[in-house]
């Protein structure tokens, strides 16, 4: 069994970012949409610690791929966030 209070992302801040990639070859996003020779973004969560504590904090992220979105999706989420 799991514990959920005591994982390796406790004590961990998280952060979305968006990367714009074109795509020369069919991609599938999250949604179904195929996308092709067309940009559309890559969504990440980079990991890293609120501030070293101890030697062993490492000031290198981990970041986890999580899905591909169309561009006017990004768009509209963009616009969500600023609200």
């Amino acid at each position: 069994m799991i514990n959920k209070k005591n994982n390796w992302r406790s004590g961990l801040d998280c952060e979305n970012i968006y990367k714009k990639k074109f795509a020369l070859f069919p991609v599938v996003c999250h949604d179904g949409t195929k996308v092709w020779l067309r940009y559309y973004y890559k969504k990440y969560e980079i990991w890293r610690h609120r501030t070293r504590k101890t030697l062993f904090d490492t000031e290198f992220p981990h970041i986890d791929y999580i899905e591909s979105i169309t561009e006017s999706e990004y768009i509209v989420r963009k616009i969500i966030e600023g609200f």
